[in-house]
């Protein structure tokens, strides 16, 4: 007997991507607010200088490749954005994994999105050791692409037993027949 697989209805990922935007705008004002132009201090490091909270104008993208790229930025945020959504939305019913995959990728694009549009930049503020300094989005859209992942593999592997029951075992190894004869 097969064991069901999870699945959440589509509009999770919707609401996903809502609460993931929300808490993403929220926590860049917080920083704006504590660590922002005009303000006195522009951090706090929690251990050390290994691990702070630092406001940083992010005007490039990921690790701050084509910084200055804003437009270009954002129309390639709208592009990628619209078609993982058009994608999502077509495929027949998707492993939980993928659904929650979605909504935090979708999340985290637009709240930088909403950022570029807004400010012409991206708030960055959590800094660990040497890594490029990020934000919640960045952290919800790495999580994100990594639980598509995971849902792209259950449903492979999924359709490859669905396969077997339904082909018989012969019909998964190819034809049957050795190399050698």
């Amino acid at each position: 007997m097969r064991a069901a697989r999870a699945r959440l209805p589509k509009w999770s990922a919707a609401l996903i991507g809502l609460m993931v935007f929300g808490v993403d705008q929220w926590s860049k004002m917080l920083v704006d607010a504590s660590f922002g132009p005009g303000q006195q201090r522009r951090g706090v490091e929690l251990i050390g200088d290994f691990f702070e909270i630092r406001y940083v104008a992010n005007r490039g993208a990921a690790f701050g490749v084509l910084r200055g790229e804003a437009v270009l930025l954002s129309l390639l945020a709208v592009a990628m954005t619209i078609g993982l959504g058009v994608y999502f939305w077509r495929l027949r019913p998707a492993p939980a994994a993928s659904t929650i995959g979605v909504g935090l990728i979708l999340g985290g694009a637009i709240g930088n999105l909403a950022d570029r549009v807004r400010l012409g930049f991206v708030v960055d503020f959590i800094s660990v050791g040497a890594w490029p300094t990020f934000n919640l989005a960045d952290s919800a859209i790495t999580v994100g692409v990594v639980a598509l992942m995971i849902g792209v593999l259950q449903e492979d592997a999924h359709q490859s037993s669905a396969r077997v029951q339904r082909d018989g075992p012969a019909a998964s190894a190819g034809s049957g027949q050795s190399l050698d004869g």
